[in-house]
C-alpha cells in the first residue's frame, strides 16, 4: 500500500542539536560557526545553515584531529544534505561522523546513536529498510541503556522506526512507536514543538494511508496548532504538515480546500530551500493536479512545466520521473483539445521509457 510522504525535516531535528551540543572540545571560531549553523537550521534557513556548517567543518579539518568537533560538523552536514535531497553525500558525511565517534567515545556513547539514527533515516527514505532497521535498533539500544526508555531524547528514533514500519504498512507497530515518542515528550518539562508536531503528523499519516480521513485530519490540525503556538509557522516542518493536510483533502476530492494549503507549503519550501529544490517536486505536481481537476489548465500547465524543469535539472532529461511529468502535461493538453502538443508530450515520454530519448 502506498503511503503519504512526511519526509524527515521532522525527525532529524533533535539529533542535529544533540550532535552539536556534545562536542567535547570547543574552539571559539568553530563554536561560533556551528552555533550560527544550528540557529539557521532551527529557523528553517537551510542555505545559511549549510554555509556555516561547511565553514565549521573547514575549521575542524584544519586542526588535523579526528575529534568530536569534526564528527559533529560531519553529522550536521549529513543531516542537512539529506534534507536538501543529496542522500549519497549525506551518507558519506554521516558514516565518517559515526566512525570518528566510535574511535573517540567508544561504541555505547549516546552521541553515536545520533549518527546511527540519522544514517538509518536516509536509508529509510531511500526505501532500503533492511539496512535502516538494524541501525535504528542499535541507536535505540544505546539510548535506552544510557537514558531509559521514557527519555525524550529517544523520541527521534521512535519516530523514525515508526515511519519505517508505516512505509511497510505495519500500522499497528508504527502507532505503538509514535505513541511511545508522544509519551516521552509529554513527560518532559521542556517543550519540543517540532518533535511533538512530528508525532501528530506521523499519527495522522498512518491513518491517511488507510483512508481513515476522520482520524487523520484532527491530528494534522493539532500538529499545525503546536507549530503555531511555538511561533514556527515559517519552518519547513509546517510545510510538511500543510502538504500532508492538502493531500488528505485532495484524496477526498476536496480540491478547493487542498489548493491553498499546497500553495502555502510550496512558499515555505521555496523560502527555506530555494525555488529549484527537488523537494518541491511532489508539492508542485500535486498542486498542478488539483488545478487541473478544477479546470485551471493554465496554472496546471505552468506547474507541471516547472516540475519538469526541476526534474530535468536534478536527475537529467532521461529520468523516469521526467516521463511521468510529460505524461501529466499530455493530459492537460488533451483536456484543452490541443492534440498536437499532447502527442508531442506523449512521444517524448515514450522515447524516455524505451531508452531512446535524445
Amino acid at each position: 500500500m502506498p503511503v503519504s510522504g512526511s519526509r524527515f525535516f521532522l525527525t532529524a531535528i533533535l539529533s542535529i542539536l544533540i550532535g552539536s551540543l556534545h562536542a567535547r572540545a570547543q574552539g571559539s571560531e568553530w563554536t561560533r560557526l556551528n552555533q550560527a549553523g544550528m540557529k539557521a537550521y532551527g529557523q528553517g534557513n537551510y542555505i545559511e545553515a549549510e554555509r556555516n556548517f561547511r565553514a565549521a567543518l573547514g575549521e575542524a579539518e584544519r586542526s588535523g584531529a579526528r575529534d568530536e568537533q569534526l564528527a559533529a560538523s560531519l553529522n550536521n552536514l549529513g543531516v542537512l544534505h539529506s534534507i536538501t535531497g543529496k542522500p549519497d553525500e549525506a551518507i558519506e558525511f554521516l558514516k565518517r561522523s559515526v566512525s570518528i565517534r566510535e574511535e573517540v567515545l567508544g561504541p555505547m556513547d549516546p552521541v553515536i546513536a545520533t549518527g546511527l539514527n540519522n544514517l538509518a533515516d536516509i536509508y529509510r527514505t531511500e526505501g532500503q529498510y533492511e539496512i535502516a532497521e538494524p541501525l535504528y535498533r542499535r541507536a535505540l539500544k544505546i539510548w535506552e541503556r544510557n537514558y531509559g526508555s521514557e527519555d525524550p531524547r529517544l523520541a527521534p528514533v521512535y519516530l523514525n522506526l515508526g515511519e519505517l514500519f508505516r512505509h511497510q504498512s505495519k500500522f499497528k507497530e508504527a502507532r505503538e512507536l509514535f505513541d511511545r515518542a508522544l509519551r516521552a515528550l509529554e513527560s518532559s518539562n521542556q517543550p519540543y514543538p517540532l518533535l511533538m508536531a512530528t508525532c501528530l503528523n506521523n499519527f495522522a499519516a498512518s491513518y491517511a494511508d488507510q483512508k481513515n480521513f476522520a482520524k487523520a485530519l484532527p491530528r494534522y490540525r493539532q500538529a499545525q496548532a503546536v507549530l503555531e503556538k511555538a511561533q514556527l509557522t515559517e519552518h519547513p516542518t509546517m510545510a510538511t504538515v500543510l502538504r500532508n493536510t492538502a493531500t488528505l483533502y485532495r484524496d477526498q476530492g476536496k480540491y478547493s480546500e487542498a489548493e491553498p494549503l499546497f500553495r502555502a507549503s510550496i512558499a515555505l519550501l521555496e523560502k527555506a530551500l530555494g525555488a529549484e529544490s527537488q523537494n518541491l517536486i511532489e508539492s508542485l505536481s500535486s498542486l498542478a493536479e488539483v488545478c487541473r481537476f478544477q479546470g485551471k489548465y493554465d496554472d496546471a500547465e505552468q506547474l507541471y512545466r516547472r516540475t519538469l524543469a526541476i526534474q530535468e535539472k536534478s536527475f537529467g532529461s532521461r529520468h523516469p520521473s521526467v516521463a511521468i511529468s510529460l505524461e501529466k502535461l499530455m493530459t492537460v493538453f488533451t483536456d484543452l483539445g490541443n492534440y498536437a502538443e499532447a502527442e508531442r508530450m506523449r512521444d517524448r515520454a515514450r522515447a524516455i521509457r524505451s531508452g531512446f530519448a535524445p
